[in-house]
C-alpha cells in the first residue's frame, strides 16, 4: 500500500519553467500522509511548520506537533505560541504536546509522562535538573528570550484562539505521540532535541514499526562553518573565530567545535533514535550552510507578502537582520529547519530517491553521534550512566561508547586544550564505517540562473499561497483595535512613598503588583518596576507585567529587564550564557516554570498591553544599528533605577525586593552616588534563624538537604550577601514572618465574602486555582505558600501597625557556594547586618488589609478582561 500510495505521489510533481516544484491538490490520494512534527519552536522551526501547513491537505496532514522543551524555547510560552500559530492559519484540530510529570528513575525506568525537561542522561524522576547542555543557549536577546517572544512580533502580530496551556489539562508530548503512532503510521520530523521522540522509542519500543521514516535536521557530518571567516584580503589581525569548524555551537566552540545544536542538546537521545532501526533522512549543516538568507531571497520575500504567514516570517526576518551581532546576516543565518522541510515534502513526493530531491543533493553515508569522550570506562563523576553505578543505567555496556567523559557544560575543562580548540565530540554526527547506513543532505539545489535556490522559490511561493492561508493576523482578528496607553496623573504629593519595586514574576509578586497598584498614591507611589530573569519566570514573562499594569490604566510605569544570571553564574567575557547551579533547583513542570510563566494559564484573560518586550533597539545604546522602531526598546533594570532616581529630586525613595536580590546587588556595587537616594530596603526572603526560631525551615522543598534556606536568597545568595554587607538600611520580611498557607486561606475567605473589581476578582480566581492546584497534585504543595511577597508589600505600606511585630537582630547570609547551606540567614551576636525584621504577624488581620484595598473603588481598572478588551475591538468603529 505504501509502494502505490508514493507512486501516485510521484505523478504529482509539477513544474514551472521546467524546474520549480508546486503543490498539486487535483488527483491526490485519498489518504495524506500523516505527519508529527517535534520541535523546539525556535523562529525557523515556525518557518517550517508554516511552509508544512501550506502543503495540499489531500497529500500532507500534520496530525500533531510536540515541544522539545530542553532546547531553544521555555516550555510555557512556547506552547501558546504554537496554539496562536495554529489559530492563526486555521489549525486548532491540530494537537499539540509539551512537558510532563513523569521521570526516569535511577536504574533507568520510565514513567508514563516524561517531561522532556533534560537532556536523557540527565532526567531524574522529577522536572527540575541541571543544564549540562542548555547553558549553551543564553537565556537573554539572542536567546530564548526573543525566541519565546519572536523578538516580539509574536504578540504584535498573532492572534490569540481560545487553545493555551491549563495545568493538568495540557496534552503531555509523550501521551501526543503515542496516540499519533497508535493509529496508523506516520512520518515523524524532529527539527529540535531528539529528547521527546528517544523517551517515546525507549518506553515504547512497539511503535517504532508505525514510523513511516524519520527527517532529521541536526549534525554536521562534512560541514564547514563559514561563520567567523576572515573575509578575502583581509588584514592580518583579522583572526578567524568559528571559521571551518563542523558544527554552530557559537558559544562554546572553545571547548566542542563538532557538536551543532539540535544534537548538542541531549547526545545520547540522538543516538538512541539513529540506532532505532527507523530510516533516515538527515539535513545536517553540510546542506543548511549552503542555503543562506541571500540578499536576493530577502529581498524577493520582501517584495511577495500576499498572505498573513508571509508577512509574519519576513517581519521575523527583519528584525533578526537588523539585531544580528555583525554585518554578515546574509551569510551567517541559513534556512535550518525550513529548508529540512522542503527537503521531506519533496523526499516523500518522489518515493525518498536520493536523486530525485528537488531541493537538495542526497547521498548515503555511514553516521552515529558521539556521546561521551575517550577514555572510555573511566569513573570521573561526568557520566550518571556509569559513574559510582555497578550496572549501568538504560542496559548500557561498561567499556562502550556511552561510557566516557560526558561534557558537563561550557567550561568543562576536560574539553578545554590550551591554544586549540576544544576537544569534547558530544553531539558530533560522525560519519564511520561501523554507523547507520541513513540518507543525508549534502548541498542545496541552485537554480540555473544563480539568484534563488530552488527551495527558496517553493518556501515564497508556499507562503504566498492563496489556498491554505492564514484566516487573519492580531489586528484583523479585531478590526477595531487600537493601541491605546493610559497613564496616571503625576503625583506631587511630598508625604508619599516613593517605591521601586524589583521582582522574578512569581504568582505572589503578581499578587504584590494588584496590591501596591491599588494603594492611595499620596501615602504609596511605585515608580518603577525592574524584572530579575534569575527567580521563578522566564524573562518573556515581562509580558505578563506589561499586561497587568495595563488592566490597571498604569502604562506610565516603566518597567526594566534585570539580570539572567545569579551572581558568579555567568561566564565571562561575553556573560550571555552561564550556569544554572541554583536555578535548577526550580521545577520545570508542574508549580514551576510552566505555571509562573503562564500564570497558570490565567495570563491569557488579563487585557493586552500595546507595550511588551520586543528587541528593537539603537546605537545609542550600544546596539550594532537601528532597527525601524528603536523607541521600543526594551530597557534595562539598571538604567531605570537611575533614571527614576535622577526624576525624583534627591527624594529618598524605597526599594521593595520580591525574588533574588541580584538587580538590588548590582545597582549597590555600581559607582554612582544616587545610592544615597535609597531610603530603604523592605526584603521578602530568608528564614531568621537564632535564638528565637532554631527550627524555622526554609522552602526549598527540591533539595531537601538544604532544610534552612529560603528560596529568594537561596537562588542568589551571593547577591543576598552582599546586600546585607552594605550600608543600606533593610527592613526584612522574613518566610517565617508568619504561616503563609493560613493567609492564603484568610485572603481567600475574605475576597469569598467580597469581590467588587475586577483586580479583587483576578486574585481570587488565581488563589482559587493554586489552592485547588494544591488539592489535586503534590508537585504544588509549595505553591501555597506565595504570599511571603505580599506581606512586605504590607509591611512597607502599613509598617507603623507592625510596631508590635518588629524585631531587632544582627543577620548574615550565607554563601560559600555550597548548595546545601547556601541562602540560609542566621543571627549572630557580632559581625552581622543589624536588621529590623517582622515575626508572628497575624494572617487574619493581613488579608483584612489586602482585601481592603483590593476591592477598594479608587485606583481600580480601566479594563477588567481580555474578554471585556475583544468586546470594545469587535463592535462598530
Amino acid at each position: 500500500m505504501k509502494s502505490s500510495r508514493l507512486r501516485i505521489l510521484q505523478l504529482l510533481l509539477v513544474f514551472l519553467s521546467g524546474s520549480l516544484f508546486v503543490h498539486a491538490a487535483q488527483a491526490g490520494p485519498k489518504a495524506p500522509v500523516r505527519l508529527l512534527v517535534d520541535t523546539d519552536v525556535d523562529s525557523d522551526d515556525i518557518f517550517a511548520i508554516l511552509y508544512l501547513l501550506k502543503q495540499d491537505p489531500s497529500l500532507f496532514s500534520i496530525q500533531a506537533i510536540t515541544i522539545s522543551a530542553n532546547a531553544w524555547a521555555n516550555a510555557g510560552h512556547a506552547v501558546n505560541l504554537i496554539y496562536d500559530m495554529l489559530h492563526m492559519m486555521g489549525r486548532d484540530d491540530v494537537l499539540v504536546g509539551v512537558g510532563g510529570e513523569g521521570g526516569i528513575s535511577y536504574e533507568g525506568e520510565f514513567s508514563e509522562d516524561v517531561g522532556g525537561y533534560h537532556a536523557l542522561i540527565d532526567q531524574g524522576e522529577r522536572t527540575w535538573g541541571q543544564c549540562r547542555y542548555r547553558q549553551a543557549i543564553p537565556p537573554g536577546s539572542g536567546g530564548l528570550l526573543d525566541i519565546d517572544t519572536m523578538l516580539g512580533i509574536r504578540k504584535e502580530f498573532l492572534p490569540q484562539g481560545t487553545r493555551h496551556y491549563i495545568p493538568l489539562e495540557q496534552r503531555t508530548s509523550q501521551s501526543v505521540m503515542r496516540e499519533v503512532l497508535s493509529k496508523d503510521s506516520a512520518i515523524v520530523i524532529l527539527i529540535g532535541s531528539h529528547t521527546n521522540f528517544a523517551t517515546l522509542l525507549m518506553a515504547h519500543p512497539e511503535l517504532k514499526r508505525n514510523v513511516e521514516r524519520l527527517y532529521i535536521m541536526g549534525g554536521g557530518v562534512r560541514s564547514k562553518n563559514p561563520t567567523g571567516c576572515c573575509p578575502e584580503g583581509s588584514p592580518n589581525t583579522c583572526t578567524p573565530t568559528q571559521c571551518g569548524i563542523r558544527g554552530n555551537l557559537f558559544d562554546g566552540y572553545d571547548t566542542n567545535p563538532w557538536a551543532e545544536f539540535n544534537m548538542f542538546m541531549d547526545p545520547f537521545a540522538a543516538y538512541v533514535v539513529f540506532h532505532a532501526g527507523i530510516p533516515i533522512t538527515l539535513v545536517p549543516l553540510d546542506a543548511t550552510n549552503t542555503i543562506p538568507i541571500t540578499v536576493e531571497f530577502f529581498d524577493h520575500l520582501k517584495q511577495n507578502q500576499s498572505t498573513y504567514e508571509a508577512q509574519y516570517v519576513y517581519k521575523v526576518l527583519e528584525l533578526i537582520k537588523d539585531t544580528w551581532f555583525n554585518d554578515n546576516f546574509n551569510k551567517e543565518y541559513f534556512l535550518w529547519d525550513s529548508f529540512a522541510s522542503g527537503v521531506a515534502v519533496s523526499s516523500i513526493l518522489t518515493s525518498y530517491s536520493t536523486k530525485d530531491n528537488h531541493f537538495c543533493d542526497m547521498e548515503y553515508r555511514n553516521v552515529t553521534v558521539v556521546t561521551s569522550n575517550e577514555p572510555y570506562g573511566v569513573d570521573d563523576g561526568s557520566n550518571p550512566s556509569f559513574d559510582g553505578r555497578a550496572v549501568p543505567r538504560f542496559h548500557l555496556r561498561n567499556g562502550s561508547v556511552h561510557s566516557g567523559h560526558v561534557q558537563t557544560g561550557l567550561q568543562d575543562p576536560f574539553c578545554l586544550t590550551s591554544g586549540k580548540r576544544g576537544k569534547c565530540q558530544d553531539g558530533y554526527t560522525v560519519e564511520t564505517p561501523g554507523g547507520i547506513r541513513i540518507q543525508v543532505g549534502t548541498r542545496a539545489k541552485l537554480r540555473e540562473n544563480g539568484s534563488l535556490f530552488f527551495f527558496q522559490e517553493s518556501f515564497i511561493q508556499s507562503l504566498n499561497d492563496p489556498k491554505h492561508k492564514a484566516i487573519y493576523n492580531f489586528e484583523a482578528q479585531f478590526p477595531c483595535y487600537k493601541e491605546v496607553l493610559y497613564k496616571a496623573n503625576q503625583s506631587s504629593n511630598m508625604f508619599s512613598r516613593s517605591v521601586i519595586l524589583d521582582m522574578d514574576m512569581s504568582p505572589g509578586d503578581i499578587i504584590t503588583l494588584f496590591y501596591l497598584l491599588k494603594l492611595p498614591r499620596h501615602t504609596l507611589d511605585l515608580k518603577a518596576i525592574t524584572i530579575s530573569a534569575t527567580g521563578w519566570s522566564n524573562a518573556a514573562t515581562i509580558d505578563l507585567i506589561y499586561d497587568v499594569l495595563h488592566m490597571m490604566g498604569r502604562d506610565d510605569i516603566p518597567v526594566g529587564l534585570g539580570e539572567f544570571f545569579a551572581l558568579g553564574q555567568p561566564y565571562l567575557p561575553s556573560g550571555t550564557t552561564g550556569d544554572c547551579k541554583y536555578r535548577q533547583w526550580i521545577p520545570s513542570g508542574e508549580g514551576g516554570f510552566i505555571d509562573s510563566d503562564t500564570l497558570f494559564g490565567l495570563a491569557r484573560d488579563l487585557p493586552r498591553s500595546p507595550r511588551r518586550y520586543t528587541a528593537e533597539n539603537s546605537i545609542k545604546f550600544g546596539a550594532p544599528r537601528n532597527t525601524n522602531h528603536p523607541e521600543r526598546r526594551q530597557q534595562k533594570a539598571q538604567e531605570v533605577i537611575e533614571k527614576v532616581l535622577h526624576q525624583n529630586n534627591k527624594r529618598k525613595v524605597f526599594f521593595l525586593t520580591g525574588g533574588p536580590l541580584t538587580n538590588m546587588a548590582t545597582f549597590l556595587a555600581s559607582n554612582t552616588s544616587l545610592k544615597s537616594q535609597i531610603k530603604e530596603i523592605f526584603i521578602a526572603g530568608g528564614v531568621v534563624n537564632g535564638s528565637e526560631k532554631a527550627s524555622a525551615m526554609g522552602n526549598v522543598h527540591t533539595l531537601p538537604q538544604n532544610k534552612l534556606a529560603e528560596f529568594n536568597f537561596f537562588l542568589d545568595p551571593q547577591a543576598a550577601q552582599n546586600t546585607f554587607k552594605s550600608d543600606v538600611k533593610i527592613f526584612l520580611v522574613p518566610l517565617n514572618a508568619l504561616y503563609n498557607e493560613k493567609l492564603t486561606i484568610s485572603l481567600l475567605d475574605a475576597l469569598n465574602a467580597t469581590r467588587r473589581t475586577p483586580e479583587a476578582k483576578f486574585v481570587h480566581r488565581l488563589l482559587l486555582t493554586v489552592h485547588e492546584l494544591e488539592e489535586k497534585r503534590s508537585q504544588y504543595s509549595h505553591t501555597a505558600k506565595l504570599m511571603e511577597e505580599v506581606v512586605a508589600a504590607v509591611a512597607l505600606a502599613e509598617t507603623s501597625n507592625l510596631k508590635n511585630n518588629k524585631r531587632r537582630a544582627q543577620l548574615v547570609v550565607e554563601a560559600t557556594g555550597d548548595v546545601h547551606t547556601d541562602g540560609w540567614t542566621r543571627i549572630v551576636d557580632k559581625g552581622g547586618k543589624n536588621v529590623q525584621y517582622v515575626s508572628n504577624l497575624n494572617p487574619q488581620t493581613l488579608a483584612l488589609s489586602i482585601a481592603r484595598a483590593l476591592n477598594s473603588a479608587a485606583n481600580s481598572a480601566v479594563l477588567a478582561s481580555f474578554t471585556d478588551q475583544m468586546a470594545s475591538w469587535t463592535s462598530s468603529c
